[in-house]
């Protein structure tokens, strides 16, 4: 299961949460041992590399699906983050931004706000895996960032863009529910269907009549 390409995928994964000393700090593990383990030693326990996955968001090696995995990077040059993406997205995602997030080269002076500003922020989804990736407001997910695992919800990049706002601190700096990961992520064209509601249910392991009560206290 956790041959040398694993594990190297597993390594490119650990700068998704500031690099592997953070990831061994959370999961309460040795950096060193880990460090040798996914340089293929077997220095770690089965309840150590248990440990180690589950503060990725992958126990048993799997992407975890009951919450959205929150990520964030601090460069992007020359970095191709594909072999971590293909742990959480096997088979390929969608990826959108979010509206301050849109405005790359084009106009490069907003590049360069002050610290105070909002991380640029990006979704990605395959409909089942839910993740968002931050990236300090001077840098910019790029193409080569992501290569062809990954593709614009809309077709490009300035189109693809998150029903969001820069007040929305669940997104800026906190951890959206899949509700209002899936909410923010349809284009606001997309009319929504009662299959649409019973997802939504059914991913917030609710019953139909919290769901009903929900909906009457926002609306009452």
């Amino acid at each position: 299961m956790f041959g040398s390409d694993v594990r190297k995928q597993l390594k490119v994964a650990c700068k998704f949460f500031g690099g592997q000393k953070s990831v061994t700090d959370q999961a309460g593990i040795d950096n060193s041992n880990l460090g040798k383990w996914l340089n293929g030693k077997p220095t770690l326990s089965e309840k150590n590399v248990d440990a180690f996955l589950e503060a990725l968001g992958l126990p048993s090696g799997l992407p975890d699906e009951s919450h959205v995995h929150i990520w964030r990077v601090t460069t992007v040059t020359f970095k191709n983050y594909v072999p971590a993406l293909k742990l959480y997205f096997p088979n390929g995602a969608q990826i959108a931004g979010a509206p301050w997030s849109q405005f790359g080269f084009q106009n490069p002076a907003k590049m360069f706000l002050p610290s105070k500003y909002n991380d640029n922020v990006f979704a990605l989804t395959d409909g089942t895996v839910r993740a968002i990736i931050r990236l300090p407001r001077s840098i910019l997910l790029q193409n080569e960032n992501i290569g062809s695992l990954v593709t614009w919800r809309d077709g490009k990049r300035g189109k693809s863009v998150l029903d969001i706002t820069e007040d929305d601190q669940a997104w800026v700096n906190g951890v959206p529910s899949l509700a209002e990961f899936d909410a923010a992520w349809r284009s606001t064209s997309t009319t929504l269907t009662a299959q649409d509601v019973l997802d939504v249910i059914k991913r917030e392991g609710i019953s139909f009549e919290e769901a009903i009560r929900r909906i009457q206290n926002r609306t009452s």
